[in-house]
């Protein structure tokens, strides 16, 4: 009995096979749908705003990832969110409810550039945000539903 291989007819094993790769992919995978739009500023396209999407959905169980969602507005105002999904950088969302919230601060320099600690040997400050924190906070976010599919959102209109 010991050193015999066991053998599987194709038409029974297949099936078994196909079923654990199904079960597996399953499990630990969560669908993401891609999330793109616009932000304009007094009607304008606002580049540089950092959009982020926070998790308002149903309650999040032990364990569970919350996602966060964020983008940064191009030359015309433009946005794709992106997100983790299991320690993996992925384009979009799962399905649920998020809050938006928006800051617009600019590029911070790198290297030694202007304001940097080698000028002074103190950190610079936080840089300021254009919108002075009135799209910063859950409670003035607006609310974003993400569905199945593609999700291209209305434009974000702030002042």
């Amino acid at each position: 009995m010991f050193g015999r291989s066991l053998r599987c007819s194709p038409r029974l094993c297949w099936p078994i096979l196909a079923a654990s790769l199904f079960a597996i992919s399953c499990s630990s995978s969560t669908t993401v749908y891609p999330v793109k739009g616009q932000i304009l500023f007094n009607d304008q396209p606002a580049e540089g705003v950092l959009i982020r999407l926070h998790w308002a959905g149903a309650p999040i169980t032990q364990g569970q990832e919350i996602p966060l969602g964020t983008g940064r507005a191009d030359g015309g105002g433009n946005f794709e969110i992106e997100s983790t999904v299991q320690g993996k950088a992925v384009k979009g969302l799962p399905v649920g409810d998020y809050i938006a919230t928006f800051e617009w601060t600019p590029p911070t320099a790198a290297g030694g550039g202007f304001g940097s600690m080698k000028d002074s040997g103190k950190a610079p400050p936080p840089p300021k945000d254009k919108l002075e924190g009135r799209y910063k906070t859950l409670e003035k976010g607006q609310k974003v539903p993400i569905t199945k599919g593609e999700n291209v959102l209305p434009p974000f209109k702030l002042k």
